[in-house]
């Protein structure tokens, strides 16, 4: 979907994917504008306007994700550098007006990845107005349009996630690191005394954490630009949204840090009161069980290994990176990644082809497996402590069922490797 001249058109699929993604992300948008009428949430319309003093990670990096976009679909190079440099005078206007305020490294990626975003977003609204006439007007409106939903889909989720503590003010915490424990030790407190503890880990692990929309938004981008036939990683990570985020008010975990407060990592119990001892963290969204976070970046590096080996690589050593940083910042339990696996495995054969020869199984299995998984960790909880580390059979035995039907799912069908047009843009 470039803009150049000589490079090609969307493919139809690209076009429906893309007007549904984003049509759905201003329907959410304006669904928590609703909401936050009654004055229980935030507004999403408040990040749009910059305070020197708040830092948005999401969205600034899913800002940033737009002018990946941008760049990645190869229009003129003229056009990626006036966006550039519209963002670079953007921040050069915030740093008159507000100053830096902080040095840490992640909050000035941020903010810079965010003014490129919205220097990408004038240039192309700009050129859809001019060229409206033409097919370049509507293939800079469509980007534009792709670019966009993920910031719209993070604006949407902050008031979402603040209803979650009125809606569910006690929490199963005890019970997500019940099962944690009963595996012989504690991942996220071990993971989080090696990074919280030193700085230069510490910023890199923020880095990671809040580079999420970004990498979606690159992945999307390459599979515009190569006219890949396999699932939208768009509409996956919209799939994964409408299963995941209902759970959420089901199963309400906060996560270790906000659950143990100050003995987070260093003085957690040995033992919590199960089966199910509740405990109240008033503040803190319930977004833990499952990690939609840890299922999106698993998605991703199931999409990447359609583009390369360095593609492969990159997205892997992400995914290690974003284990690192959902457990060392004390954002999940294991256990809540553990059942993002099979979420994914449902959340890809929705989205996948429906002649694909693996979608029904993949459906079938990762449909049980997450229902398995709740209902285990809701019910079973008094057979924690007497199955003990018996638990890993179960842990790894949905690590390979998901290491086995993922790769199937995600790959690009054999007839689209034969049709897909040469990219002639060099």
């Amino acid at each position: 979907m470039s803009l150049a001249p000589q490079s090609l058109p969307p493919s139809p699929d690209a076009v429906r994917t893309i007007r549904l993604s984003f049509v759905t992300a201003c329907i959410v948008v304006l669904l928590a504008e609703a909401i936050a009428l009654t004055g229980r949430v935030p507004a999403p319309h408040e990040l749009l306007s910059i305070n020197a003093n708040v830092y948005y990670p999401f969205f600034f990096y899913a800002m940033g994700g737009l002018f990946a976009m941008h760049a990645l679909v190869r229009p003129d190079a003229r056009e990626i550098a006036r966006a550039s440099i519209v963002g670079v005078v953007l921040l050069a206007l915030h740093a008159v007006m507000f100053g830096f305020h902080g040095d840490q490294a992640h909050r000035l990626i941020g903010l810079v990845l965010y003014y490129q975003g919205l220097g990408s977003a004038a240039c192309l609204l700009a050129k859809a107005w001019r060229l409206r006439a033409v097919a370049q007007g509507s293939d800079a409106l469509l980007l534009l349009m792709a670019g966009s939903t993920i910031p719209l889909f993070v604006l949407a989720t902050g008031p979402l996630l603040a209803l979650s503590p009125i809606a569910a003010p006690y929490t199963l915490d005890a019970l997500a690191y019940a099962f944690d424990r009963s595996l012989g030790f504690d991942p996220s407190a071990m993971l989080a005394g090696f990074v919280l503890k030193r700085a230069a880990l510490r910023e890199l692990a923020l880095a990671v954490y809040s580079a999420l929309p970004l990498m979606i938004a690159i992945g999307f981008g390459m599979q515009l630009r190569r006219r890949d036939a396999s699932p939208s990683i768009l509409l996956v990570f919209m799939a994964i949204v409408v299963i995941g985020f209902p759970i959420y008010f089901l199963y309400p975990v906060t996560g270790p840090l906000y659950a143990f407060g100050a003995a987070f990592p260093d003085h957690m119990p040995a033992s919590v009161a199960t089966p199910m001892a509740m405990e109240v963290t008033l503040a803190a969204p319930r977004n833990g069980m499952p990690s939609l976070h840890f299922a999106w970046v698993f998605a991703l590096w199931l999409a990447a290994r359609n583009f390369g080996l360095a593609s492969r690589l990159g997205a892997g050593a992400f995914l290690c990176l974003t284990v690192l940083a959902i457990l060392g910042l004390g954002e999940h339990y294991l256990v809540d990644l553990v059942v993002a696996l099979p979420l994914v495995l449902a959340a890809i054969a929705l989205c996948a082809a429906a002649d694909c020869v693996d979608r029904r199984q993949a459906l079938w299995t990762g449909s049980l497996m997450l229902a398995g998984w709740l209902g285990y960790l809701t019910w079973g909880a008094t057979l924690f402590a007497a199955m003990g580390r018996a638990h890993w059979l179960a842990v790894l035995a949905t690590v390979m069922v998901a290491l086995y039907q993922g790769p199937r799912l995600a790959r690009r069908p054999v007839s689209a490797e034969f049709s897909r047009p040469t990219d002639t843009t060099g």
